[in-house]
């Protein structure tokens, strides 16, 4: 209680509490303890109650416990948080078991030891964690869980502050998806991280949090210039709009070309692809794209364009998405193709230009003596215009994207 009231005074908003009582047999059958649990969980609730942040007591994380491995023993007795969260129904406790996960068949099943009945599940099986010696190692259980679940709380506020307790644990739960029982014995669904925050639009009924996952681009023609089509010369602005991030508040060709080149990125490093490569220098700072401002040959782009939440980069990988798509199998693409609109470029030629390259047109020099007449760029294959582009005098450039295979082209700038 003493940290509690430190940590409120704070405005700390959620607490992971990974500790409780280690049983060793399931106290439902003794009244006395029953009772015990009972006053506890009553005792707590009062003095919690008076604890209070953003007008709601702090938001505590609890673990299950850890007893079950040599009979089922409930999360409710793990302690009074637990008993009034589970028990009294209580709104502002989340309990948390642990899931093992089989890297070989890719399956999440419930961790042996882990107290079931609790309100969702979360990795507790082979969790990096500091342990004495200031060093670190390998650890497991329920006290491994809890945090997941409190970081993931902590982000759902950094994307809506506004959300309260109840609310939270129905994103939580509303999300998760089934795992396999252990000896018979099931477990509460395990939290879908990405899921989770993607449906936030369903409670605001808007598209906030979708536009901020598809919205990469940095205010360049294409999504992410690294050379000045000008000089020839690195382009090493990386906030073109001045926003101070990524995006320019619309999802367009620009957020695809980023996309395409995280893309080959990846790619690149396991399956290096035969005539598609990157422009500007080694070391330019846009292929910092982990954000650690180093460019090494470590950059994982897939956490910046992993649209779907596979953990992958892949134009033909599906799976469920949640959120506005209602757990339909979707690729990155397809998520994309969601919220995507181009004055050039449908929705639906962006699977066909994964594989593309990006051509530069400048006007500029037509448009300076123009005389109000219209000045056009075109691109043309051998079957003719693939596209064309109207241009004004605060438009002079524009950036044609092109499937590789549909090659080769030619540009041409003109007026009439």
């Amino acid at each position: 209680n003493f940290w509690t009231e430190r940590m409120v005074e704070s405005g700390v908003r959620v607490i992971n509490l990974s500790l409780g009582r280690a049983l060793t047999s399931d106290p439902s059958g003794s009244p006395i303890l029953v009772q015990f649990y009972e006053d506890a969980a009553e005792t707590f609730v009062a003095f919690h109650e008076g604890q209070m942040v953003n007008g709601e007591p702090v938001l505590l994380v609890q673990s299950s416990g850890n007893s079950s491995a040599d009979g089922e023993i409930p999360a409710r007795f793990n302690s009074s948080r637990a008993y009034a969260a589970l028990v009294m129904s209580w709104p502002h406790v989340i309990v948390v078991e642990a899931a093992d996960w089989d890297a070989g068949s890719g399956i999440a099943s419930r961790r042996e030891s882990s107290n079931p009945g609790g309100h969702v599940t979360a990795p507790g099986g082979v969790i990096l964690s500091t342990v004495p010696g200031n060093t670190y190692g390998y650890k497991g259980g329920t006290s491994m869980a809890a945090p997941f679940v409190t970081g993931l709380v902590a982000y759902l506020w950094t994307v809506d502050g506004t959300l309260n307790h109840a609310q939270i644990l129905d994103l939580l739960r509303d999300n998760a998806v089934g795992i396999q029982p252990t000896e018979g014995l099931a477990a509460s669904p395990l939290v879908d991280a990405y899921n989770t925050v993607l449906d936030i639009d369903r409670l605001r009924g808007d598209r906030t949090v979708l536009r901020m996952l598809l919205d990469i681009d940095d205010g360049t023609p294409d999504g992410n210039q690294r050379t000045d089509p000008d000089t020839g010369q690195d382009f090493l602005e990386t906030d073109v709009d001045g926003n101070g991030g990524w995006g320019d508040g619309v999802v367009d060709m620009s957020d695809f070309r980023r996309w395409r080149d995280l893309f080959l990125i990846a790619r690149n490093k396991t399956e290096p692809l035969a005539g598609l490569a990157l422009d500007g220098s080694a070391s330019h700072p846009k292929r910092d794209v982990n954000g650690d401002d180093l460019v090494t040959g470590d950059e994982e782009p897939y956490p910046l364009a992993d649209f779907n939440g596979d953990g992958e980069l892949d134009p033909e990988a599906a799976v469920l998405v949640g959120g506005e798509f209602g757990g339909d199998l979707l690729t990155d693409i397809e998520v994309l193709q969601a919220m995507f609109f181009d004055f050039v470029h449908e929705k639906e030629d962006l699977p066909n230009l994964v594989f593309s390259g990006d051509l530069t047109v400048d006007t500029s020099f037509l448009l300076e003596d123009a005389g109000g007449l219209e000045v056009w760029s075109t691109v043309e294959n051998d079957l003719g215009p693939v596209e064309a582009v109207l241009h004004s005098a605060t438009g002079a450039i524009a950036v044609y994207t092109l499937a590789v295979a549909d090659g080769p082209y030619t540009a041409r700038a003109y007026r009439r």
